[in-house]
Formats: C-alpha cells, sequence, structure tokens
C-alpha cells in the first residue's frame, strides 16, 4: 500500500495520511490542514526513495517560538558571519525577548511581530537610556532581518527537534519610518596622539593592540587574532587570515612597516598570539576579547579629546593610521589595499605588487622612546613594587 492522503467522509474537512510502518502495519495520521498533509505525504515519499519502504513524516513537536527561531536564527549566521557579528546579533535579540517577555509573558511567539510591535520597541529602548540614533537603528535593522529571515521558512530544525514557523509578512525598515541616524564628525588622531596613548597603556596586552593598530592599520579583531607564525619579520611580510567580507576574509599578505619590525623584535614571542592573554580573565573567550572600555581609558589617561576616538577606541588607530599615511604624500591606492578597502570586485583585478606599498609603510613614523620598559608594564589589578 502507498502512502496516500484522504478527506475523512465521516468528518469533511479534516485529513487523514495513511502509510506502512517497517512492520507492514498500516499506520494513520491526521495532519492539522491539507497544505501540511501534502508535506508529509512529500516526506513519505522521500523515505521510500531513500530507504525501499515506505516511512511516516518528520515529527513536528510543536510551534516554534521566538526563543528557538531567535537560536537558529544566530546558528545560521554563525556559518557565514564574523563571531563580533554573530556576538552582537545575539545581545541585540537578547534584549528584544527579554522586552517581548515583559510585554507578553514567557515564550513569546512570532505571531505577535508587527510594525506597531516594532514602533513600541523603538520608543522603549530611546526612553529607556540615553542611546545614539544609529544604535537604536541598528537594533531595529536586527530585528527586521530576523523577522525577514523567518519569513523564508514553513518549519526548522534545532537539535533533533522540528518546530513549524508561523510569521506574518515581515515589514522592512523604511516602513517604521524611524528617524535618521545623525553621524557626528570624527577626527583622525596624529601620530603624536596616537604615540601618547601607547605610553598611557599600563598593561602589555593594550600596549600591543595600540602599536599594532598605529602601524598596520589593521581592525582589531584582526590584530587580536595574529599568531607569530603568520609574522615574517626576515621578509618583513605578515598574514593577515580574518577581514571583514567574504574576500578580505580568504587572507591576504602586506608588508610590515620598517618601524614596526623593528619593535616585534623585541617582543616576547611564548604562546601563539601576538597580542598576549588577558590574565586576569578565567574564561579563555573572555580574555582574547578586546574590551573598547579598556582601551577608552587610555585615551583618557593619555588626554587626548574625545572627539578622536569617542564610540569608537580602537578604530581610531585604524583611521589615524589611514589618514597620516595620506598627509606624509603615501599613494592612496597602496595605503586602501594595506588596510582592506580595496578587496572588493576592484581589488579582484588589481596586483597588490604593482602598488607601492613598501613606499607607504615606510612612511609610518618611528614610535617614540618608552619612558618605561615593557618589563615596567603591569597587568591590570595588580600595584607596580614599590622599594
Amino acid at each position: 500500500m502507498e502512502a496516500h492522503l484522504r478527506e475523512r467522509p465521516d468528518r469533511p474537512g479534516t485529513w487523514q495520511i495513511r502509510w506502512k510502518n517497517k512492520g507492514e502495519k498500516v499506520k494513520t495520521l491526521a495532519p492539522p490542514s491539507k497544505e501540511i498533509g501534502e508535506q508529509w505525504l512529500q516526506e513519505c515519499q522521500e523515505a521510500f526513495n531513500a530507504h525501499g519502504r515506505w516511512g511516516g513524516p518528520r515529527p513536528i513537536q510543536q510551534v516554534a517560538d521566538l526563543e528557538v527561531l531567535a537560536k537558529a536564527w544566530l546558528d545560521f549566521h554563525a556559518r557565514g558571519k564574523a563571531e563580533s557579528t554573530v556576538r552582537r546579533y545575539a545581545l541585540a535579540m537578547q534584549m528584544f525577548y527579554r522586552w517581548m517577555e515583559g510585554r507578553s509573558g514567557p515564550h513569546p511567539y512570532p505571531d505577535e511581530l508587527s510594525s506597531n510591535l516594532l514602533q513600541s520597541y523603538y520608543d522603549f529602548l530611546r526612553d529607556e537610556k540615553p542611546r545614539k540614533s544609529s544604535t537604536l537603528r541598528k537594533a531595529l535593522e536586527t530585528v527586521c532581518g530576523f523577522w525577514a529571515w523567518c519569513a523564508t521558512l514553513t518549519e526548522v530544525k534545532l537539535g533533533t527537534a522540528y518546530y513549524s514557523v508561523h510569521v506574518p509578512s515581515p515589514v522592512p525598515i523604511k516602513a517604521l519610518g524611524l528617524p535618521k541616524a545623525t553621524r557626528e564628525r570624527v577626527r583622525a588622531p596624529s601620530w603624536e596622539q596616537m604615540d601618547a596613548a601607547i605610553q598611557a597603556c599600563t598593561q602589555e596586552h593594550l600596549r600591543r593592540q595600540a602599536i599594532l593598530m598605529r602601524c598596520t592599520g589593521l581592525r582589531i579583531d584582526q590584530v587580536m587574532n595574529l599568531e607569530w607564525q603568520h609574522m615574517n619579520l626576515a621578509d618583513g611580510v605578515m598574514h593577515v587570515t580574518t577581514g571583514k567580507g567574504s574576500i578580505e576574509a580568504e587572507g591576504r599578505h602586506v608588508p610590515i612597516a620598517p618601524v614596526l619590525r623593528g619593535e616585534l623584535a623585541t617582543w616576547d614571542q611564548k604562546g601563539h598570539f601576538v597580542v598576549p592573554t588577558y590574565r586576569n580573565c578565567a574564561d579563555y573567550r573572555d580574555a582574547r576579547e578586546a574590551r573598547s572600555r579598556d582601551m577608552a581609558r587610555v585615551w583618557k589617561r593619555a588626554g587626548i579629546s574625545e572627539e578622536y576616538w569617542r564610540g569608537r577606541p580602537h578604530h581610531a588607530f585604524r583611521k589615524g593610521f589611514i589618514s597620516c599615511l595620506k598627509r606624509e604624500g603615501a599613494d592612496e591606492e597602496a595605503v586602501e589595499t594595506l588596510v582592506g578597502h580595496s578587496l572588493d570586485l576592484r581589488g579582484k583585478y588589481l596586483d597588490p605588487d604593482f602598488l607601492p606599498m613598501l613606499d607607504a609603510v615606510a612612511k609610518v613614523r618611528a614610535l617614540p622612546r618608552e619612558k618605561r620598559k615593557a618589563a615596567d608594564v603591569v597587568p591590570i589589578r595588580k600595584k607596580a613594587a614599590t622599594g
């Protein structure tokens, strides 16, 4: 007997699917609708094609709530997005889920999503505590992206369980009528200001972060992933293995500034990473995370105005590197390639060897002599010995 779907004659409007199990016993199941019944029938056919015998449909245990869908969405992005991006998505969804729990009770469902709901969430974020308009917009963009992804699904698998998905049609963020994000003027620090920040570092891992970003223009996540095996000091080349875009993430080789080569030669090379682990963290993942508040304290300690680093204490070094090199007369295309800005379609057809990148990195200014040795830089929460 083949699997088939029929409408029950004694109960019009209800459906029944029948098939044989492994023991050739007839099994029946009542789908909630004809559409789901047809889907189950197709799954029975797939089981017959794969194993040569009729099998039952995959059991859908229950309707997916927001928590289940959020976990599945983060798992989906974890396969293609950077870890820092997935972490930002997770924090945004965690905040939205907590707000939904306080509004609708435990285990809220996605069928509540609407434009009015998102506007209420926007008002909550705006009134809860002072936030920039760009921060509010990013939070809503994350939720809207999650909603649009859910709308493409009819079921989702989490672990070994299957859940049916029911969400209303998504609303684009433009339809919410949110105010446009206002961008503050951001200035680039000079060599002298970046050097003052380096001298203000009281922890070795912060000092190395600042020096590497000041002399390479790399993003902070790229700096934290640099290993000693990536640094060829003899040839003056370093291998950058991570990046923001898919093309840059494939890896690239860039020259090391002579100033940085001399500095790296003085660093101890214990461990795999160029930037040492933050020792006072019990969790290894937290120990490898560069914390913005720590670098913000460095800029404050150096007496640098907030207009140079506010909201992006790590990225300020990257902006300073690019701006200072161009001010020194370095080739603009070479500078953009050094920091990974030209790795789009144009970058695919551009041979970096034909760019004057060695001339560009030669213009990186020398680091000032430290007022104290690296050995005198003490870990956080430990006082320097007094004699």
